[in-house]
């Protein structure tokens, strides 16, 4: 159910413990969001091996259009794998800095759009994952008491 809420005891920076509530929306955002980086990383593996042959030159006004396209592939392939590092360690844990960090993930996707409009799940994608960090923000930021 999505109103129960389990708390969890972890040891903060200065060694002391924290409690960090996980429900089920912190639940669907995380898995949102590493279904985005997931997704990330697999498109980006696709764009940074596909043949030349296949790739759309006419999406960059750069000299050397596969050249460009391989090379944000290759930095989004090492952005993928940060956040999804970050995902997996201290978002789990509940460090509020990993929450802030990941706000660059939805506006990739959204960029993405910026840049191509006619890629409308790239906008789509971008909403969703920040939909899924909107979930998340309860169990960061917890009502004052």
């Amino acid at each position: 159910m999505l109103s129960q809420e389990r708390t969890d005891e972890i040891s903060n920076a200065s060694g002391g413990r924290m409690s960090v509530a996980r429900g089920g929306y912190f639940k669907i955002g995380w898995v949102i969001l590493l279904v985005s980086a997931g997704l990330g990383l697999v498109f980006a593996t696709l764009l940074a091996i596909a043949p030349n042959s296949i790739l759309p030159a006419h999406s960059f006004r750069v000299g050397d259009a596969p050249l460009a396209i391989r090379t944000w592939g290759v930095t989004w392939i090492a952005f993928s794998l940060i956040a999804l590092v970050l995902l997996l360690i201290p978002f789990r844990r509940g460090e509020r800095w990993a929450w802030v960090s990941l706000w660059p993930l939805p506006l990739l996707w959204l960029s993405h759009f910026a840049l191509k409009p006619n890629t409308v799940h790239n906008l789509v994608i971008g909403v969703v994952t920040a939909v899924g960090l909107g979930l998340a923000f309860r169990a960061f930021f917890p009502k004052s008491t």
